[in-house]
């Protein structure tokens, strides 16, 4: 046994001349951070070991961003940071997907099971399912009435589009889009176009 440790380690070299082995150790991390309202400099908000940043608050007091890194054994948690207190809510195991317009929930996506999503109010309490949709969901956003979504999906036997869905589920979701796997999106701050990238990175703006 020449070493052992938590994580990837590499044989680099051996020496020919004492025989020692040189060996690292690899830490991989996601980082988040930002320049906070009032501050000067950047901020580090990280969490645990694999901060992915989703949404800040229109009021920039709250960070949505989920971990899925080896701190929570690979797998997907959602919190809340509380931007001027430091402090930290988790929301639920899932995906964090988009905090609601009036900035008392968030949307998240159970990968596990992703033909629905969950609400989860802001507060910590426990998520609830919304409706089903008849979609499988790889992600979503509110749209700003809070009503209605955004969303990457699939029905059975098609492939990826973006959909309007309503979150009630009172009319069925509207297709946006050509079958294609969406990389990137942003939607128009009035809400009538949405742009996005498609898997071959080609740059789409759709109504």
């Amino acid at each position: 046994l020449i070493a052992r440790s938590a994580g990837p380690l590499t044989l680099e070299d051996i020496s020919p001349v004492t025989g020692d082995a040189l060996v690292t150790r690899t830490t991989r991390r996601l980082e988040a951070g930002g320049r906070l309202p009032g501050m000067t400099q950047d901020a580090d908000v990280s969490w645990l070991d694999w901060s992915r940043i989703v949404e800040v608050s229109a009021d920039g007091r709250h960070l949505l961003f989920d971990e899925s890194g080896q701190a929570v054994a690979n797998q997907n948690v959602s919190y809340l940071r509380n931007l001027v207190t430091g402090g930290v809510t988790r929301l639920g195991d899932a995906r964090a997907l988009s905090l609601h317009p009036d900035g008392k929930s968030a949307l998240l996506l159970p990968i596990e099971k992703p033909d629905h999503l969950l609400i989860a109010p802001l507060d910590g309490s426990a998520p609830r399912p919304t409706p089903p949709l008849g979609l499988s969901f790889q992600w979503a956003r509110y749209f700003p009435d809070g009503k209605s979504l955004l969303v990457s999906a699939s029905k059975p036997n098609d492939g990826l589009r973006l959909y309007r869905a309503q979150l009630d589920a009172s009319t069925a979701p509207i297709p946006l889009s050509h079958p294609t796997a969406v990389r990137n999106h942003a939607l128009s701050p009035d809400a009538t176009q949405v742009a996005f990238l498609d898997s071959k990175g080609r740059l789409f703006i759709s109504p």
